[in-house]
């Protein structure tokens, strides 16, 4: 009788369990949501101006995704190349989005007076940089990746003095977040000079 009793309440429990399994699966529609739209911005202009001021110290430091140096040095070709790139954010990655790159050195000039770079700041004339006019996100792609090249010799017979460019981004394709619109490239050219 008690064994009869202890297997009626596990059938017992096994039917509530069963139920309890039953009601708690009750299709829910999730709706749609509205994500944000696709903006375009320059991750090297987040932390304001991007100094190249040292050599690396921790082989571990990332500046820009995808990017282990603020800047490379190719000897043979003459130049001094700082890696840069153009990101998408958002939820989608659809469209290819160009993106036309421009020189704003007013920001430098700016930045001079406000004494936020020093004073006796060079700014680099266009003999002595290259720099694409644009650049494409590919669809599906987050990133499009750009060097601005620099006369490493002119950068080398400067000897210690500090040289600057500000890389400004624009599309007709997609919004700029304007707060990491500019780059404000300043490098300092002892570093060059052991």
């Amino acid at each position: 009788m008690k064994k009869d009793m202890n297997n009626k309440i596990k059938l017992l429990a096994f039917l509530i369990g069963i139920l309890s399994l039953a009601s708690s699966c009750e299709y829910q529609e999730i709706a749609d949501a509205d994500y944000p739209d696709q903006l375009i911005y320059m991750p090297t202009a987040v932390h304001g101006i991007y100094t190249i001021d040292k050599l690396p110290e921790d082989p571990e430091y990332v500046p820009t995704p995808g990017y282990a140096y603020r800047f490379l040095v190719d000897d043979a070709n003459g130049k001094f190349i700082v890696p840069m790139g153009v990101y998408r954010s958002g939820y989608e990655r659809k469209a290819d989005i160009s993106v036309d790159l421009t020189v704003q050195n007013d920001t430098v000039n700016n930045l001079i007076q406000a004494a936020a770079i020093p004073g006796n700041t060079i700014i680099l004339s266009p003999d002595k940089y290259t720099l694409p006019s644009s650049v494409v996100v590919e669809d599906g792609s987050e990133i499009a990746k750009f060097n601005l090249d620099i006369d490493l010799n002119y950068l080398s017979s400067l000897g210690d003095a500090v040289v600057a460019l500000a890389v400004n981004i624009s599309s007709s394709d997609a919004e700029v977040n304007e707060e990491y619109q500019t780059t404000v490239v300043v490098i300092h050219t002892k570093i060059l000079n052991p």
